[in-house]
């Protein structure tokens, strides 16, 4: 096989190359039985291989997942989620502790950031919408009460 990117690349320099009489013909890349089983082989290895790395990526969770089921059960902290992960294993569900295990600390924070915002942005964008002067009369009021 390298003879003949050789001399292909011989002959892209050298439009006259000289042939010795009996010199196969290489204009076209050569095979053989051992390439064309080897070429093969590979094709099914990838086929087993990607059908296997499809399943497990349809058994892993992502971070938008993680972040629906820490506010489904209003979780605040990773250790929280370290519990219910550990609940969902002796439950025999291994995604979550898979996430948090395989995925590390940022995965985790990156889940767990979102959710808390998620959780609290009616309640701001109700404050943000006030005045100041209606914020202070609120509180006025909630002191006299």
């Amino acid at each position: 096989m390298i003879c003949f990117w050789a001399y292909k690349y011989v002959t892209k320099e050298d439009t006259e190359a000289l042939h010795s009489p009996g010199h196969p013909e290489l204009t076209t890349v050569p095979k053989t039985e051992a390439a064309t089983a080897g070429k093969k082989r590979k094709a099914n290895s990838k086929e087993v291989s990607a059908g296997i790395k499809t399943k497990r990526y349809e058994e892993r969770l992502t971070v938008y997942e993680v972040c629906k089921i820490i506010q489904a059960k209003s979780i605040t902290t990773r250790p929280e989620l370290v519990c219910l992960a550990t609940a969902q294993e002796r439950e025999r569900k291994l995604c979550l502790a898979q996430f948090i295990v395989s995925r590390g600390h940022k995965a985790v924070d990156e889940a767990l950031a979102p959710s808390k915002e998620f959780s609290t942005a009616v309640s701001l964008m109700g404050r943000c919408k006030k005045t100041r002067v209606q914020i202070l009369q609120e509180a006025k009021e909630g002191e006299g009460v």
